[in-house]
């Protein structure tokens, strides 16, 4: 868990060298708040912001298109599902942009801590820019106990994050469960002076397979410590496949 001189967590965690945290900001002069609002239609200054709690059973649906969010607050978020029951995180979308430029900002995020359900995020021709320091483009994340898969697709559209450091795409298994992370003919870009992360898949946890797939398009990094494609399973006895086929790497 972290803290700041902006703001406070109300929950976090560390995988890996990822920490998310659900901020609660305590904005000085000159930052703008963004307005949270569970809804697939936002606009003006609001920001998607979705959650069930941990006696829920009922899904996290968001389908959003042709958006354009904007945040500059530092810790915030443009699309956030969280689920801490037992129920789906669906999170598709078409079009439009999303752009963060705070530090610790998080373009899209599908992040689930409860007993079971899915993960299933699905970007198709947006442009998903952060500029802060330790930002995320898009997201997908299990850390509960129970059995929950987690699938992260992009088709199309740019994700580019220009903050040190920061991540483009990645795809996090850390409790039970598969982890799957597709890009097709996406434009991927980490555009800061390393410790940067193109495409990455993990499953550090205890059941599970990894398949990690890259078709066409692009992927960008620059700087010392820094990947453009990477699948890593630690722990899980499960299979680990990375595939890149007809895009380009650097």
């Amino acid at each position: 868990m972290w803290k700041d001189g902006m703001g406070f967590a109300r929950a976090g965690w560390g995988v890996g060298g990822v920490v998310v945290a659900a901020v609660v900001l305590a904005l000085g002069a000159g930052e703008a708040v963004a307005q949270r609002v569970c809804t697939s239609t936002p606009t003006g200054s609001q920001t998607i912001d979705c959650t069930q709690g941990s006696g829920s059973t009922n899904d996290i649906d968001i389908d959003a298109h042709d958006v354009a969010i904007s945040t500059t607050g530092n810790a915030d978020f443009g699309v956030y599902a969280r689920h801490e029951g037992s129920g789906a995180i669906n999170v598709g979308l078409t079009g439009g942009s999303v752009t963060t430029t705070g530090s610790q900002g998080y373009g899209v995020i599908g992040w689930h801590v409860g007993a079971s359900g899915a993960i299933d995020i699905d970007v198709r021709n947006t442009i998903v820019k952060t500029s802060g320091a330790n930002a995320f483009g898009v997201i997908g994340i299990n850390q509960g106990a129970g059995t929950v898969a987690v699938n992260v697709d992009i088709e199309g559209g740019v994700v580019e994050t220009t903050g040190f450091p920061s991540h483009a795409v990645r795809a996090v298994q850390s409790g039970q469960g598969d982890v799957a992370l597709g890009l097709k003919d996406t434009t991927v870009r980490t555009t800061n002076a390393g410790t940067a992360w193109g495409v990455v898949a993990q499953h550090t946890g205890a059941t599970g397979n990894l398949r990690l797939d890259v078709r066409g398009g692009s992927v960008e990094t620059f700087g010392l410590h820094s990947f453009a494609v990477f699948g890593s399973a630690v722990s899980t006895p499960g299979r680990a496949a990375v595939s890149v086929a007809d895009a380009s790497v650097t």
